[in-house]
């Protein structure tokens, strides 16, 4: 893009998505805005997704391919880190599809508001085997609301109200979200995690750096969540491994900037209950036994050993008092029962 600093970088990881890839580029194509390169990193694709990509180089000139071996979806993303030139990063699925005027929107809202971070909202569309489709907005909840206007944040602000922006939805997700480039100096994506989580476990680490986020209303991404072919909907062991890093590194992040310790008890409730939400997929064939083993060894993780914080019990609400007491004292199968249940009632998928 001869010697003019891109506005963002938009990285793309491709993996045998022949039938989705052009359509996720013409999204980003056909924005009214200049300024922007598309990173495709193609890790090693069987189909025809590498032509498609090579034809979009050809015809595009701030479309970039990059092919790689297969390393993974993390590895693909931290080779576009490393070649990106933006001021701003992004990240996008090979799936997935901007909304129409989004760049401008997202460039108007940074350039008013000079964070580090921007934060938007996000239209999931969950597509069944049986053809239907369940659609949800997250990304920004109860922060802004449409027709808010966005809104800025110190980092101090952040830590003071964590509880707060930590359940809007702006921890998950590396979509919906812009980056300055600056931050990733040091930050990678674990190459170690092959099944979800990866997201998050940035995120913390960004949010450490970050001097200011700024969020705004808009549903600008849509994430398709795929459920016949979505690593999300299987059953890993690999997940469980994330989960237990996030909690780890999610705590340091707590006690570092001195956040109420009740915090720790929150999301490691919500830790648990993802865990076990994974060990109930039909895939998984764990026994009682083997889930409570399971628990058992991550009772022992620097950010879900809760023992020297159990005073801080008394602060919680009544059903989340319960959840944590059966976690401390290893009543492990009341639990898994009990979390089955809520899981069932709320109908989580």
């Amino acid at each position: 893009m001869d010697n003019i600093v891109p506005k963002f970088s938009i990285i793309i990881p491709v993996y045998n998505s022949e039938n989705y890839i052009g359509k996720a580029l013409d999204s980003l194509l056909n924005q009214n805005f200049e300024g922007y390169e598309i990173i495709l990193v193609n890790d090693g694709s069987t189909d025809r997704s590498r032509k498609i990509c090579e034809q979009y180089e050809k015809n595009y000139a701030n479309v970039l391919l990059f092919n790689e071996k297969n390393g993974g979806l993390c590895s693909a993303r931290n080779k576009g880190i490393e070649v990106a030139s933006g001021r701003y990063i992004m990240f996008m699925d090979n799936d997935d599809e901007f909304q129409k005027d989004s760049l401008n929107i997202i460039w108007n809202s940074i350039s008013k508001l000079r964070c580090d971070i921007l934060r938007f909202n996000r239209t999931r569309i969950q597509v069944f085997d049986n053809g239907k489709r369940k659609i949800d907005i997250y990304g920004c909840k109860n922060i802004v609301n449409v027709g808010d206007r966005p809104q800025y944040v110190t980092r101090e602000e952040l830590f003071k109200n964590y509880r707060s922006y930590r359940k809007s939805g702006c921890f998950a997700g590396i979509w919906n979200g812009v980056y300055k480039k600056e931050l990733f100096k040091d930050i990678r994506f674990d190459t170690s995690i092959k099944a979800g989580g990866e997201d998050w476990l940035v995120n913390l680490q960004l949010y450490e750096l970050a001097q200011s986020v700024g969020f705004i209303s808009d549903s600008l991404y849509i994430y398709y969540r795929r459920v016949s072919h979505s690593i999300s909907t299987t059953y890993q062991t690999n997940r469980i491994d994330a989960i237990v890093k996030c909690a780890n590194l999610e705590r340091k992040l707590i006690e570092s900037n001195s956040i109420d310790l009740t915090e720790i008890l929150y999301s490691d409730i919500r830790y648990i209950a993802q865990i076990i939400k994974i060990m109930m997929h039909k895939e998984s064939h764990l026994k009682m036994k083997d889930k409570v083993e399971i628990l058992n060894n991550i009772s022992l993780e620097p950010g879900l050993n809760v023992l020297d914080i159990s005073n801080k019990i008394r602060k919680l609400s009544m059903l989340y008092k319960i959840y944590m007491i059966l976690y401390i004292k290893k009543r492990y199968c009341l639990l898994i029962l009990l979390s089955e249940v809520i899981l069932k009632l709320r109908g989580n998928t």
